[in-house]
């Protein structure tokens, strides 16, 4: 069976760098932030390395109409600009369990400002909290499924700093990420 082609984008997107992967019909696959460009390629790599049935390539490579792709790579952008924005972006889960997608969904459904701990949606889930944070950790969709919503995560202080930040877009003055 022929691997199905994914275009993958890069961007310095103010103040994080984003590598965004869509198909030729715009729909994202994969999106990440990082304040180093250097990093997100090799993350990128290791996420679709068990990922057979998809092939990667710049968006250069795509050879259909890229209108799709451009004005959903444009929403990403958006969002990631502004976190209280809710930008309709089509995408697909390719990576996570089914646990990880049940806890995605119930994330998707958080307002911007709107805030939990992992055990209060491991209560509402019917899950244990621990799933809760490694779904959270799973989380391939930057932004689309906003992990950055859940507090009281142990994260790397540079995840700890993107966090507050786009959480102070949400609710500017009130939200303070937290350990």
């Amino acid at each position: 069976m022929a691997s199905r082609p994914l275009y993958y984008i890069t961007d310095g997107v103010v103040p994080y760098r984003s590598l965004t992967v869509f198909d030729k019909y715009g729909t994202l696959y994969y999106a990440a932030l990082s304040n180093s460009h250097r990093l997100l390629m090799p993350f990128l790599e290791s996420a679709f390395r068990d990922q057979p049935a998809y092939r990667l390539l710049p968006l250069e490579k795509c050879k259909t109409n890229k209108l799709n792709i451009h004005d959903n790579w444009e929403k990403f952008k958006l969002l990631v600009d502004n976190a209280s924005h809710q930008e309709d972006i089509p995408y697909k889960y390719i990576f996570g369990t089914p646990s990880d997608h049940k806890v995605w969904d119930e994330l998707r459904k958080l307002r911007p400002g709107e805030i939990k701990t992992a055990e209060q949606l491991a209560d509402s889930l019917g899950m244990d909290a621990e799933a809760v944070e490694n779904s959270c950790y799973a989380n391939k969709l930057a932004m689309v499924v906003p992990t950055h919503r859940v507090i009281g995560l142990g994260r790397v202080d540079t995840d700890k700093r993107m966090y507050t930040h786009f959480l102070s877009q949400e609710e500017p003055g009130k939200r303070e990420w937290n350990n």
